[in-house]
């Protein structure tokens, strides 16, 4: 088909615009549409009999068949930026704690007691030979017995020293005491 098959129009609904049509009766028509600043050529799905001008034609077109479509390609989209927006989330740096998240630590001198603290900053550096991210958490300790607080930095090497539950802190130091918990 050519240019001179296509009919011009300038018709806005519902944000759509219609900038032509070709009528191939009894096929059915073929739509140019502009929604959202992209173009689209949209074949009508089932004819319409519609005696009425073809400004009302193009409006059942828009609102019957061409918003549902475009509703299901948009929502296609979407999911498809969602996937890759997933898994794009899944190449990040997953931090290994929170500031303000309560963490454990076992008193590292006697191996008496656990410590409660709270994770203050956490600092993350990527070197770049070798490649590797490097963490940096501190945290204030208190010690249980006689009130002191203490602040401590933890690196990669030392991260497994810190405990998010308290039960976990007090089996690993029943384990270093040689005892079963």
């Amino acid at each position: 088909m050519t240019d001179k098959e296509i009919t011009k129009y300038d018709i806005a609904y519902r944000d759509v615009l219609c900038t032509g049509v070709k009528w191939r009766y009894p096929e059915n028509n073929i739509f140019y549409f502009t929604k959202d600043g992209k173009e689209y050529e949209f074949e009508q799905k089932y004819y319409i009999d519609n005696q009425s001008a073809d400004t009302d034609h193009i409006r059942c077109v828009i609102v019957d068949q061409f918003l549902p479509w475009w509703k299901n390609e948009r929502i296609k989209e979407l999911e498809s930026e969602n996937a890759a927006l997933r898994e794009k989330l899944k190449r990040s740096i997953e931090l290994p704690f929170r500031v303000g998240q309560e963490l454990y630590m076992i008193d590292d001198f006697t191996h008496a007691n656990v410590w409660k603290g709270v994770c203050s900053v956490i600092e993350v550096m990527q070197t770049l030979i070798p490649q590797q991210l490097i963490f940096h958490v501190y945290a204030a300790f208190e010690d249980p017995d006689n009130r002191t607080v203490i602040a401590r930095k933890f690196t990669n090497e030392t991260l497994n020293e810190i405990y998010t539950t308290r039960e976990v802190a007090e089996t690993r130091l029943a384990e270093l005491k040689g005892e079963t918990k």
